[in-house]
């Protein structure tokens, strides 16, 4: 039995609609502000991220007033999660980003 649900799981994992989109923007870094990192397109268009990884962080600390106004190419994804209400929601987390020089 159990190698059955192991078996099931694997293939689920497999096989199963992945919930993640990926995206890559090169942007303006607008700064960090109420857990939010905020950053503005070519087009103006302005992008709410709420998380970056650990391995982003170790580069690049955006909390760090330096790096507002700086240009990045910004690799991010959407995660979907749920609230403490059981509810679906989605957020934005930086996976890769680079400085433009």
């Amino acid at each position: 039995m159990k190698a059955l649900l192991t078996f099931f799981t694997i293939i689920s994992l497999a096989f199963g609609k992945n919930d993640q989109e990926v995206f890559t923007m090169k942007a303006i870094f607008d700064g960090f502000e109420d857990d939010t990192y905020f950053f503005t397109d070519s087009e103006d268009e302005t992008y709410y991220i709420q998380e970056v990884t650990a391995e982003v962080t170790k580069t690049y600390d955006l909390k760090d007033i330096k790096y507002n106004g700086k240009t990045f190419n910004v690799t991010y994804e959407t995660q979907k999660r749920i609230d403490e209400n059981n509810e679906p929601y989605e957020v934005f987390v930086i996976t890769k980003l680079t400085l433009v020089e």
